[in-house]
């Protein structure tokens, strides 16, 4: 299949996807109330941080298959067994957290968190791996597998979830089991998937060659993630703890609302996604900037259109969540900027093995977002956490932009405009729609 195929194959998984999740938010948020909705966002959010951290390890298939060219067997048997070990570690700290879940609601949080971590890693793990080898439209099947699954179950469950409360927070506490139940699901079938189709054995090994660079480049990877991620949800924290759980429910919805915009632009990156790593120097560098200015433009006109379309927040998740409009409109603007940085980050770790750069880039936007957040939180509110999002994802893009020119040296704006390539590009895909 062509580029191009796969380009609108997998932009039409990740916006099944993307309609997924949104039908999903609309489900929690009218099974829910805004305070239980902003608990089972926590959960979430902090579940997403942890894996993001374990998968910074996972990252290494693509630079060690493809750049480093080593064993496939080997990596794998070696990233088994991080996986063991993790699953392991939570397992321990779930009989920790199992007997105390119902003191607090921050061991309820926890409780579930440790339930799903070992198949979220497990799921993220195979993902990686898939991309490495460049499976993607196999990988795009076995992602909806997951949201597919959450939704069934809260539209099968939602009679028994509207009903009589026999306990507090009965809605919240079997959404949130579903929710654990569809990422079992998920990670028990993309292993399967996974394995029969890279025809690779289970068996956990530790390869010194392999782990000598897997765990020196997962740990710089990993700190790069858990500082994206703080990025990524330390307004939401700081919405939480300075504004209370209704905020944090209403800031929720505008936060998974304006991340649907980054599902086109990952789909572009998804393509490219081995092609960055394995590609000579130059061609790695055309095929990154290319799909930079793809990414870049696809995210502005389609921040435009999500702006436009803030109004029906209201209407489709309930006059309750009307407050959640604000903040997803201020939201879109960080969304733009900080969707374009992830192709250049990859650049970075995947192509030169610069992985420093990219921790010290989100350091620093931590610092920015966490700052911002406890000078505007306060005086504003969700707003407030909305304006200091945006203004860390806005210096992540230009510290990027930056530091690709100082690594390159090449003109900014071949990230920016169009050559005759992309013009080409345009007139065949037309013409392919026209023939259809």
């Amino acid at each position: 299949m062509s580029m191009i195929g796969r380009l609108f194959r997998t932009v039409f998984y990740k916006l099944g996807t993307s309609g997924l999740s949104f039908l999903i938010g609309i489900l929690t948020a009218h099974l829910l109330t805004v305070a239980e909705r902003g608990f089972y966002s926590s959960v979430g959010i902090t579940l997403l941080l942890g894996n993001t951290f374990l998968e910074g390890y996972a990252s290494f298939f693509n630079f060690g298959l493809n750049r480093l060219k080593l064993d496939r067997q080997q990596v794998v048997s070696t990233a088994v067994r991080h996986v063991l070990l993790i699953s392991l570690v939570s397992l321990v700290l779930l009989a920790v957290a199992l007997p105390l879940s119902w003191k607090h609601p921050l061991w309820l949080q926890l409780l579930f968190i440790l339930g799903a971590l070992p198949f979220i890693v497990t799921f993220s793990y195979c993902s990686r791996l898939l991309q490495a080898l460049n499976e993607i439209d196999l990988l795009n099947r076995l992602n909806l597998i997951q949201p597919v699954t959450l939704m069934i179950g809260l539209i099968f469950l939602s009679g028994e979830i509207r009903g009589e409360r026999r306990f507090p927070h009965t809605a919240l506490i079997i959404t949130l089991s579903v929710y654990l139940f569809s990422y079992l699901l998920a990670a028990l079938l993309t292993l399967l998937a996974t394995t029969r189709k890279a025809s690779l054995s289970l068996r956990p090994t530790r390869d010194e060659n392999v782990s000598s660079l897997m765990l020196p480049y997962g740990h710089r990877v990993a700190t790069q993630n858990l500082l994206t991620q703080l990025n990524y949800r330390g307004d939401f924290y700081m919405v939480e703890w300075l504004a209370g759980w209704k905020s944090a429910g209403w800031y929720g919805v505008a936060v998974s609302l304006s991340e649907l915009l980054w599902q086109v632009s990952q789909s572009v990156s998804l393509i490219v996604y081995s092609g960055i790593a394995s590609a000579e120097h130059h061609d790695s560098m055309a095929l990154t900037e290319r799909t930079f200015r793809y990414s870049f433009w696809f995210l502005i006109l389609g921040g435009a259109f999500m702006y436009l379309l803030a109004p029906v927040i209201p209407v489709l998740y309930g006059h309750k969540f009307a407050r959640s409009v604000a903040p997803f409109e201020i939201l879109l603007i960080g969304t733009v900027a900080y969707g374009a940085t992830g192709v250049l980050t990859q650049f970075f770790t995947d192509q030169l093995g610069k992985v420093k750069y990219p921790v010290y880039m989100q350091g620093v936007c931590v610092i920015v977002n966490l700052l911002t957040c406890w000078f505007f939180i306060p005086r504003l509110g969700m707003k407030g956490g909305a304006i200091a999002s945006s203004t860390a994802y806005m210096v992540a893009l230009i510290l990027s932009i930056g530091f690709y020119k100082i690594q390159t040296r090449r003109p900014l704006r071949n990230l920016f405009m169009f050559d005759a390539k992309d013009v080409t590009l345009v007139q065949k895909v037309l013409q392919r729609q026209g023939s259809q």
